[in-house]
C-alpha cells in the first residue's frame, strides 16, 4: 500500500513560544530587577509607609494606584532610593501601556542616577519596549540589547539581554545571528531559565534550515532539555518537540517511542490532544498499525480538531486498518474521508487506496464504481489504477472496460511497467472478441516497443494466429518466420514451427510444410506432439501419392503414443491405405477398432458395409453385426445403406442359427423401402426362414417378393434362388404341382451350373412320384446333356442363397 509521504511541519513554535517565552521571561526579568532593589530605611515614618504602600500595590499589579504613590515619593524631598522608585514608576507606566511616560521616567533615572544599578535594568526595559514596537524600532532595540551583553552588566540583565537580542534578530529575519545568540546563551548558562528557553528557540530554528545535520543537532538539544531542564515546562516542551522533529526527519520508530514517553511522562499536558495525530503518523510509518489506529481514534475524538487535521486522522485510521487486514472497516474510513473532504489534500490518495483495498477484497464491481470518482489520477498512481481496473473488468468479463483501461495505460503512461502487459492484454482481449486485425496490431506493438521482452515472441506468435484466422496466410507466416529468426531460443519456437507447418499444409505448400515438420522433429525430437507431427508428415506423403512413405509415417505416429483423437485419425488413414493395397485383414482390424469411437462416421458408409461383409466372410459374425450397427447409426446413412446394414445383420444372425433375430433384421431391411440387392437377399432369406418355420403362405409371399425384386439383369441368380425357394416351399407344403412348376421354371428360364442341374434333378424325382416316368427320364437326359459334369443328385447338395 502506498502511503503518501508528507513532510510534517513542526508545530509553529513562534506562535506559542513567542507568546509563552517572552511574557514568562520578562516576568523573570522583572523578578531579577526587583530582586536587585534594596530599599533604604527612610528618615520619616510617612515616607516609609508610602513606600511600603506603593510596593504593595506594585506587587499586586495595581499599577495605576502604585504609580500615584511612586510619583509622590519621587517628588518628596529626602525620600530614600529614588533611583529604585523611579524605576518602579517607569515599570508601572509600562504595564499601563503608557510607553512615552515610561520612557521619560527611564530617561530621568539614567540622567539623575547614571551610576545606579537600576540603569541597566531601565535600558533593558526600554529595549523591550522598542522590540515590542517592532518595525523601525528593532535595530535600536537590537543595539541596546547588544550593549547590555557586555562585560560588567549584572548577570541577570545580561542573560535577559542576550535572549531578547536573539528574539529581536529573529524578528529582523537575521536567523543565523539570532541562532548564534541563542546558542551562546545555551553554552554560557544552560541551566538558567533564559538558557533553557534559548535552547528551545535554537532547536526550533535549526529545524527550519532544511539541513539534516541541523535537524540532528536540534534533536540533540531537545533531548538534552527533555532530560536535564530544571523547568518542568521546558522539559515538557522539549519532550514534545523532539518527537515532532524525529517524525519530520523520517525517524519514525524513534518518533513513535518519543511520543509514547511524552504521553507517559506528561499525562496531563495540554500538548496531548495535539500529539495524537503526529503519534498516529509516527506509528503508521513505523508499521505499528494497532498503535496508529488507536492514536487516530484519540485524534478523531477531539471535538476541537481542525478540519484539516481531521482529514489526516481519517486517512491514518483507514491506512492502519488496511494494514491490519480489516479491509471492510478501512473502506468505511476512506469513504468518510472522501465524502467529508472532496477537495482535501488526501482525496486522491484516499480514493486510490480505497480502490486497492476493494480490489484485494475481490469486490470488483465496487472497484469499478469507486474508480469513477478519480477523474484525473496523478501520474504516480495512474498506471496502477488503470491496471487494477483492467484486472477487475477482465474478471467480470467486461471486455470493453479492459480495452479502455489498457489503452489508458498505453496512451497516458507509456513508461509504465504495465505498458507491455497492457499492450499484450489488448491483443488478447480483442482476439477473444475475434477482432483479429485489431488484436494483431496491438501484438505487433508489443514487439515494436519491447523487442527484448519475453512477451515479444508470444506476441508475434499470437499475431500470426490472428492473421491465420482471417485467411491472411502470408501475414501469419511473416510473423512466425520473424519469431523463428529473431527468437530462435524462445519457448514459443516449437509451437510456432507446428503452426507454421499447419498453415503451409492449408496452402498445399507440401514442400515447405515438409521442411518445417522435419525441422520441428530435428530440433525437438521429444516434442509432445511428436505423434501429430508424424501424422501430418504422413498426410503430406499420402497427398503426393507416396503411399509407402505415408504408411511408414503412420506407423511411426502410432508408435509415438498419440492422443486419442489423433490415434483414431491415424488408424483410419492407415486402414484406408491397407485396404487400397489389398491388405484387407489388416485394414479391417484398424477399422474395427474405430467402431465405437466418435470418428466412426469418418470410416464411411461404404467402408463400414465392406467391413461387415468382410467379417461375415471370415465367419466373424459378431464383428459383422457391430460394423453393420455402426453403419445404421450414421446420420449419413440413407435408406439404401440402412437396408444393406439390416441385411448384413440378418445374414450374420442366420449364420449363427439365431432365427428370430435374423428374421427381425430381414424384416427391418425390407421396411426401409429401399430397392437394393440387399433387399432382394432379405426377402429371399426371410422367405426361406419362414419355410423352415412351416409358415408356407408367408414364405411364399416373401419369396415372390424376392423374385419380383430380382428383375434387374444383374440379379438373375437371385431370381433363380427365389424360384428354388418357392419350389421347396411348395414341396414342403405338399403342393407337388406347384413345386414341379417352379423347378421346371428354373430349368427352363436359367442356365446356372449349380441351381439348374439341382432343380432338374428334383423335377425328375417329382415326375417319378407322379408316375410320369417318360418325362422324368427325358428330364434326366436333358440334364446330362446340358450339364455333363454336374454331380449326380446323390452327390450334389441343394444350392444356398448366395448368388
Amino acid at each position: 500500500m502506498t502511503i503518501q509521504k508528507r513532510s510534517h511541519r513542526l508545530e509553529v513554535i513562534c506562535a506559542g513560544l513567542r507568546r509563552l517565552i517572552p511574557a514568562h521571561l520578562r516576568f523573570i526579568t522583572y523578578c531579577f530587577v526587583l530582586a536587585g532593589l534594596a530599599v533604604a530605611a527612610p528618615d520619616a515614618i510617612e515616607i516609609k509607609d508610602r513606600q511600603q504602600l506603593a510596593d504593595g500595590l506594585f506587587r499586586r499589579n495595581m499599577f495605576d494606584l502604585a504609580a500615584r504613590e511612586y510619583v509622590a515619593l519621587v517628588d518628596t524631598p529626602g525620600a530614600p532610593e529614588r533611583d529604585v522608585v523611579l524605576f518602579r514608576l517607569g515599570e508601572c507606566y509600562r504595564h499601563l501601556k503608557r510607553a512615552e511616560e515610561a520612557n521619560a521616567v527611564y530617561a530621568r533615572l539614567m540622567k539623575e542616577f547614571p551610576d545606579s544599578g537600576q540603569v541597566s535594568r531601565a535600558r533593558l526595559q526600554l529595549a523591550l519596549t522598542m522590540m515590542d514596537a517592532g518595525g523601525e524600532s528593532l535595530p535600536a532595540a537590537a543595539k541596546t540589547f547588544e550593549d547590555l551583553t557586555s562585560v560588567g552588566i549584572p548577570p541577570e540583565v545580561r542573560l535577559a539581554a542576550l535572549y531578547h537580542l536573539g528574539e529581536t534578530l529573529e524578528r529582523m529575519q537575521r536567523t543565523v545571528d539570532a541562532l548564534a545568540r541563542y546558542r551562546q546563551l545555551l553554552d554560557e548558562s544552560p541551566d538558567s531559565e533564559y538558557g533553557m528557553y534559548a535552547g528551545l528557540r535554537a532547536a526550533w530554528l535549526l529545524t527550519q534550515t532544511g539541513k539534516p545535520e541541523d535537524k540532528r543537532h536540534a534533536m540533540g538539544i531537545y533531548l538534552d532539555l527533555a532530560h536535564k531542564a530544571k523547568d518542568v515546562k521546558v522539559a515538557e516542551e522539549a519532550s514534545y518537540f523532539v518527537a515532532q522533529v524525529a517524525l519530520a526527519s523520517g525517524h519514525y520508530e524513534e518518533s513513535a517511542n518519543l511520543f509514547q514517553v511524552f504521553k507517559a511522562k506528561y499525562p496531563n499536558s495540554a500538548r496531548l490532544p495535539a500529539s495524537a495525530l503526529p503519534t498516529a503518523w509516527a506509528n503508521l510509518y513505523s508499521k505499528r498499525f494497532k498503535e496508529a489506529s488507536d492514536a487516530a481514534d484519540i485524534a478523531l475524538g477531539n471535538a476541537q480538531l481542525p478540519p484539516a487535521s481531521r482529514e489526516e486522522a481519517l486517512y491514518v485510521k483507514a491506512n492502519a486498518l488496511n494494514h491490519l487486514e480489516q479491509r471492510t472497516e478501512a473502506v468505511t474510513f476512506y469513504t468518510q474521508l472522501v465524502d467529508a473532504f472532496p477537495q482535501g489534500r488526501f482525496i486522491v490518495s484516499a480514493q486510490y487506496e480505497r480502490v486497492m483495498v476493494l480490489y484485494r477484497d475481490g469486490k470488483y464491481e465496487e472497484v469499478l464504481a469507486a474508480s469513477k470518482g478519480i477523474v484525473a489520477p496523478p501520474a504516480e498512481l495512474a498506471d496502477n489504477l488503470y491496471w487494477v481496473n483492467a484486472e477487475a473488468a477482465m474478471t467480470l468479463k467486461k471486455d470493453d472496460l479492459v480495452v479502455q483501461n489498457c489503452q489508458l495505460i498505453v496512451e497516458k503512461c507509456p513508461g509504465s511497467p504495465f505498458a507491455k502487459d497492457a499492450l499484450y492484454r489488448l491483443g488478447r482481449t480483442l482476439q477473444k472478441q475475434e477482432a483479429w486485425v485489431a488484436a494483431a496490431g496491438w501484438y505487433r506493438q508489443v514487439v515494436a516497443r519491447f523487442p527484448n521482452d519475453e512477451l515479444a515472441p508470444k506476441a508475434l506468435y499470437a499475431s500470426g494466429v490472428c492473421m491465420s484466422r482471417i485467411g491472411q496466410a502470408e501475414a501469419a507466416l511473416r510473423d512466425w518466420t520473424e519469431l523463428l529468426t529473431k527468437y530462435p531460443a524462445s519457448d514459443m519456437t516449437a509451437e510456432t514451427l507446428y503452426q507454421k507447418a499447419m498453415e503451409e499444409i492449408r496452402l498445399k505448400n507440401h514442400r515447405a510444410a515438409s521442411a518445417t515438420l522435419d525441422e520441428l522433429l530435428r530440433r525437438f525430437p521429444e516434442d509432445q506432439r511428436k505423434a501429430e507431427i508424424f501424422y501430418w508428415r504422413a498426410s503430406i506423403f499420402r497427398q503426393i501419392d507416396e503411399t509407402a512413405e505415408a504408411e511408414k509415417m503412420y506407423h511411426a505416429a502410432l508408435a509415438a503414443t498419440p492422443p486419442k483423437e489423433f490415434e483414431r485419425e491415424i488408424m483410419l488413414d492407415l486402414g484406408a491405405i491397407l485396404l487400397q493395397t489389398g491388405r484387407k485383414a489388416d485394414a479391417a482390424n484398424y477399422f474395427r477398432q474405430l467402431l465405437d469411437a466418435p470418428i466412426a462416421e469418418k470410416i464411411g458408409v461404404d467402408r463400414l458395409a465392406w467391413l461387415a461383409e468382410f467379417d461375415s466372410s471370415q465367419n466373424q459374425y459378431d464383428n459383422a453385426i457391430r460394423a453393420a450397427n455402426t453403419l445404421l447409426a450414421l446420420p449419413s446413412a440413407d435408406k439404401g445403406w440402412k437396408q444393406t446394414a439390416w441385411t448384413l445383420i440378418g445374414r450374420a444372425h442366420r449364420a449363427k442359427n439365431e432365427r428370430d433375430p435374423a428374421m427381425q433384421a430381414f424384416t427391418a431391411s425390407l421396411a426401409t423401402g429401399a430397392s437394393t440387392v440387399y433387399g432382394t437377399e432379405a426377402a429371399l432369406c426371410l422367405g426361406e426362414l419362414l419355410t423352415d418355420a412351416g409358415k408356407h403362405d408367408e414364405a411364399a409371399a416373401r419369396l415372390n417378393e424376392a423374385a419380383v425384386r430380382a428383375t434387374p439383369q444383374d440379379q438373375l441368380r437371385w431370381r433363380a434362388l427365389a424360384y428354388c425357394g418357392l419350389a421347396r416351399n411348395a414341396e414342403l407344403k405338399g403342393d407337388v404341382e406347384g413345386a414341379l412348376r417352379f423347378y421346371m421354371s428354373v430349368s427352363i428360364l436359367f442356365n446356372d451350373p449349380v441351381l439348374v442341374p439341382d432343380a432338374m434333378a428334383k423335377a425328375a424325382t417329382l415326375l417319378d412320384k407322379q408316375g410320369r416316368a417318360a418325362e422324368a427320364n427325358a428330364m434326366r437326359d436333358e440334364r446330362k446333356a446340358r450339364y455333363p459334369d454336374a454331380p449326380t443328385p446323390a452327390e450334389g447338395a441343394q444350392g444356398g442363397t448366395q448368388p
